[in-house]
């Protein structure tokens, strides 16, 4: 009964409202944290693939993300002044609905597969990808998590001043 009062108080509703204000904050601020790190880390990433190469040895794979999401895969092998790399990699497009169909598109594009250039870093061949993908949706996601903690933030803010 006691702590129904002190809820109902002018105090208690204070506390309640400041620890809401606190939880948001926080919560918005690790998801946001988080976020910024994915997309930093994709961006670091990406700026690293600088050229590319044709490879010695690619083969091709399907790769099982789920039961109905199947994607191309590739284990590859380029040569860098007399030193060997291995790298592995997923293109990310085309996403397949069944096996059957994947194999039909890898089959299909035989000629294409012996051509396909891998990108790598100049300054540390062991990083390596299949594509060179700017990381829009992290990117995105980090700056909207962002936008949406000043938001709140500034509403705080101006709630107080009134």
């Amino acid at each position: 009964m006691q702590s129904a009062q002190f809820l109902c108080s002018p105090i208690g509703k204070f506390m309640t409202e400041k620890k809401i204000w606190l939880v948001l904050n926080l919560s918005l601020g690790i998801a946001a944290c988080w976020f910024v790190a994915v997309a930093g880390v994709a961006l670091f990433r990406y700026t690293q693939l600088t050229d590319t190469i044709k490879p010695e040895v690619i083969i091709w794979g399907i790769d099982e993300q789920a039961e109905d999401w199947y994607l191309l895969s590739a284990t590859y092998t380029f040569r860098l002044e007399k030193n060997l790399f291995q790298g592995k990699g997923v293109l990310k497009d085309p996403i397949f609905r069944n096996r059957e169909i994947a194999e039909e598109a890898l089959n299909r594009s035989k000629d294409l597969r012996q051509i396909w250039p891998i990108w790598y870093s100049t300054a540390n061949p062991h990083i390596s990808a299949l594509e060179k993908r700017f990381p829009f949706k992290e990117s995105f996601a980090a700056l909207l998590l962002c936008g949406i903690l000043l938001y709140f933030n500034a509403l705080k803010l101006y709630v107080k001043s009134l």
